[in-house]
């Protein structure tokens, strides 16, 4: 009883308010003010943020699928995605890497090259600034590529040494000639005297987005008013951590994030979601082919059998739903340096011609594969050997034991997808005396080639020479070329302005991620 009399009070004063209060007191104007207030916040929580819209239109959420938070802009070279993304949207580099092989200045203004490719002098662009509003000149770029040098040495940046010619102008010298000069040089461009190694609560770039924060499951960044192509259109931009792919889809389709990047292996069905586009293209550098052992499956009527019984169209119809381009030689298709020469062998589907290589031999392979690739994947090439009679044993291994298999040499093939650099041609995957020669390839003439091809400038010059060397792996068979991997990036149809036409890596999505906006 004695709660309900309260109750009533506060139902009688509210009742007769203001006329309880002095009259024209400005006490219940404020009163009145605030229970509005109250009820707006009430409101807005209610209809906005359930709606899983964490801060409003000006935001836009990707998913992306990784292990950990942990983030350190100098571990660019890591197999973190996480990582790449973040650098991505923060940091500038000098230049931009089309897919087609053609370079874009971004610091960079324009640039020159000289003494038989041995020095590359840079100008600057005078208004291109750091997120704390100063110009970057010749000293920010000539002390952040010795920052890397020295804590970061790889071989590749013990060739190359700088040196600042003028405010907006610096020159690199290379002791040796190197045809991924451009690619070699993509170090994050920080202001003078920064050290973000230990520190990652301020960092500052030139890029379209600065970092606000990191927590267990994401990384918000705040767009950078001055960047110097235009203010991008979304103010906040959130990574979100998910634990797998499968919830990154979910996610989009129920509205709760925007878009999200997927490798070509996750089977992706969006057609009754006519909210949502799907985004594909083919990258040059990614791919999936099964390795022979040349020194245990040493028949090439075996391997050329092998071959020809495998139909790539229902691979990437039926089993990967056209998420992955054909691919029938040692150079993707997508790629630059790929040639159309009539000369080049493509190993087209044809079972008869595998049952005429084989004569009626029985023969067995047995096969490690990375166990990321698609089982159905793995399945059809099972059965398609079969059908021309030979029995395969096909074992899964994941990445770090799939190279320690490769490292002892103890295997008939290896089905693994490899992802090279720029240069798709990958000199490491065929050279004689790399380690990386899942093949143990050692040819004479295709050694030469390469060399030749990782010394040549000229891109008309680099083509030619790679048409050679396709041609002469094409004649040996060391791996059956099966697809390119398509980059798939899934997004809300009301999103605008999203184009990833010159991409040769998914980090390289946020490039022109300033033209994002909500349409």
């Amino acid at each position: 009883m004695v709660g309900e009399k309260k109750i009533f009070k506060i139902r009688d004063y509210m009742w007769d308010y203001p006329d309880n209060i002095k009259k024209y007191s400005p006490l219940s104007y404020i009163i009145l003010s605030i229970l509005i207030l109250l009820l707006l916040v009430i409101l807005f929580f209610k209809y906005n943020f359930i709606k899983l819209q964490p801060f409003s239109n000006d935001t836009y959420i990707e998913g992306v699928v990784s292990n950990s938070t942990y983030y350190n802009p100098y571990s660019n070279n890591s197999n973190s995605t996480f990582v790449k993304d973040i650098n991505a949207l923060i940091f500038s580099h000098l230049v931009y890497i089309r897919s087609n092989g053609t370079i874009q200045g971004v610091v960079a203004k324009s640039w020159s090259i000289e003494d038989n490719s041995t020095k590359y002098v840079f100008t600057l662009r005078k208004n291109f600034k750091f997120q704390n509003g100063v110009n970057i000149d010749a000293n920010d770029v000539y002390y952040s590529f010795n920052f890397s040098k020295k804590f970061f040495p790889t071989t590749i940046l013990s060739n190359i040494s700088a040196q600042v010619i003028s405010k907006y102008k610096i020159e690199f010298l290379v002791k040796n000639l190197d045809v991924n000069f451009f690619q070699d040089i993509n170090f994050n461009i920080v202001p003078q005297g920064s050290n973000y190694i230990n520190n990652t609560s301020n960092i500052i770039g030139s890029g379209e987005y600065r970092l606000s924060y990191l927590t267990s499951n994401e990384a918000q960044l705040k767009r950078f008013n001055s960047y110097y192509l235009g203010e991008p259109h979304f103010k906040y931009f959130v990574i979100k951590i998910f634990k797998n792919y499968n919830d990154v889809l979910n996610a989009i389709k129920e509205d709760k994030i925007d878009g999200g990047y997927f490798p070509s292996y996750i089977n992706i069905n969006i057609s009754q979601y006519p909210n949502l586009i799907m985004y594909q293209k083919p990258l040059g550098n990614y791919y999936t082919a099964i390795f022979f052992n040349l020194n245990k499956v040493t028949n090439l009527n075996f391997r050329n059998a092998l071959s020809y019984a495998i139909s790539r169209t229902y691979l990437i119809s039926s089993i990967l739903k056209d998420t992955a381009t054909q691919m029938y030689t040692s150079i993707p298709q997508s790629s630059w340096e790929y040639s159309t020469s009539s000369s080049i062998n493509h190993y087209r589907f044809n079972p008869k011609k595998s049952a005429n290589l084989l004569k009626g031999n029985q023969y067995s392979i047995q096969v490690y594969y990375l166990n990321s690739i698609s089982s159905q994947v793995v399945n059809d090439i099972k059965k398609s050997w079969s059908n021309i009679g030979v029995s395969s044993d096909f074992i899964p291994e994941n990445n770090s034991q799939l190279q320690y298999i490769i490292s002892k040499g103890n295997y008939d093939a290896v089905l693994t997808s490899i992802k090279s650099n720029i240069n798709s041609s990958n000199i490491s995957l065929w050279y004689s005396k790399s380690t990386s020669n899942i093949s143990k390839l050692s040819n004479s003439q295709i050694d030469q080639l390469l060399l030749v091809g990782i010394s040549t400038i000229n891109q008309k010059d680099r083509k030619e020479t790679y048409a050679l060397f396709q041609k002469d792996i094409q004649n040996i068979d060391p791996a059956i070329f099966l697809y390119s991997n398509n980059f798939l990036y899934i997004a809300n149809s009301n999103i605008k302005g999203i184009n990833f036409s010159n991409i040769s890596y998914p980090h390289q999505r946020f490039y022109f991620v300033y033209n994002w906006y909500i349409g």
